[in-house]
């Protein structure tokens, strides 16, 4: 029988684990996305169309799909510079099927990808975070991509919110419960993490669950958490999903990537857990040798270091 797989995350970061745990024999993979973007080409269709924004489950469907280079290929000028075929797809699915999670349904057989990809919710939300002095900081884009807020840039979140508060999608609640293991990806903190826990029964589903429940630590800081070690965010995650193994990075990348995440003022994560009866701590050398670049046309800001996916799918098939 099938082991059945939830991962819960973004874009990038489930997209990374996607590619590696797709190549698990006898396992049933479901990613589910947060649907709170409203920045790049998925904030641009979002706010015109009305839609639920396409680009995270386009990353992970792109990431599991042989027309990945079809799905992620992004228009370079005119009117729809910065917008990706996948996207337009998504985009034009969603509202023909007259929801997310029908749309995704169909973009998967279309597209040939073994996995199911649904939305968190399918109610519309926007994320804000409060600062530690009083300050709020509004939109998930402006929320994960470095905002220019000067002296405020340092400053501590201190809560995380969605308004108006979404319903979790009822198809993702039934996953939860068919769940074997659910993997919490990396990727930031508030907007595809956090984000999935401020989700109207979320957190409950999550604490009735018996499924092995694993978190895996991000390689480098951003904005809101930049002082951040493994420990931090562990603890953060802890706060509304009891964990049973946490992944943490145990190997430095190169000083050329650290230098280049700097000048972001990003910086490498220390691993200061301390191991624990539960949960338990995986270390190992999860750094990608590769360097992602960024499309001059993608108006978001992406990540240029990512998790080794071979080594990390290696370490949950040990724990299915």
């Amino acid at each position: 029988m099938k082991k059945n797989i939830l991962v819960f995350g973004g874009g990038t970061g489930s997209s990374t684990l996607l590619k590696g745990l797709e190549k698990l024999d006898d396992v049933q993979i479901t990613a589910v996305v947060a649907a709170f973007d409203d920045g790049g080409s998925g904030g641009k269709l979002r706010q015109q169309l009305h839609v639920l924004p396409p680009g995270d489950p386009r990353v992970c469907l792109a990431a599991t799909s042989p027309h990945e280079e079809i799905l992620n290929y992004r228009f370079q000028e005119g009117d729809l510079r910065g917008h990706t075929i996948g996207n337009i797809i998504i985009a034009g699915l969603e509202k023909i099927k007259g929801n997310l999670s029908d749309a995704l349904s169909e973009a998967t057989k279309l597209f040939q990808s073994p996995i199911t990809i649904l939305p968190v919710t399918e109610d519309q939300a926007h994320l804000f975070v409060v600062l530690e002095e009083g300050s709020i900081v509004k939109g998930e884009d402006t929320v994960s991509n470095f905002p220019p807020l000067g002296e405020l840039s340092n400053k501590k979140v201190v809560k995380v919110e969605l308004t108006p508060k979404p319903r979790a999608n009822p198809k993702v609640l039934e996953a939860i419960k068919k769940a074997d293991l659910i993997v919490i990806a990396p990727g930031n903190l508030y907007a595809s993490c956090l984000s999935h826990f401020l989700t109207l029964g979320i957190p409950e589903a999550l604490q009735k669950s018996k499924a092995k429940k694993i978190y895996i630590t991000n390689l480098f800081t951003k904005w809101g958490h930049l002082q951040f070690t493994s420990k931090d965010f562990v603890e953060s995650i802890q706060q509304f999903c009891f964990l049973d193994y946490v992944l943490v990075n145990d190997a430095k990348p190169s000083k050329k990537m650290i230098d280049h995440y700097a000048k972001n003022n990003q910086y490498f994560v220390e691993d200061t857990t301390k191991d624990t009866k539960k949960p338990v701590i995986i270390r190992d050398n999860f750094v990608h040798d590769t360097q992602w670049k960024q499309d001059t046309a993608d108006t978001v800001r992406r990540e240029s270091i990512r998790h080794r996916y071979d080594k990390v799918s290696e370490h949950i098939k040990e724990l299915l």
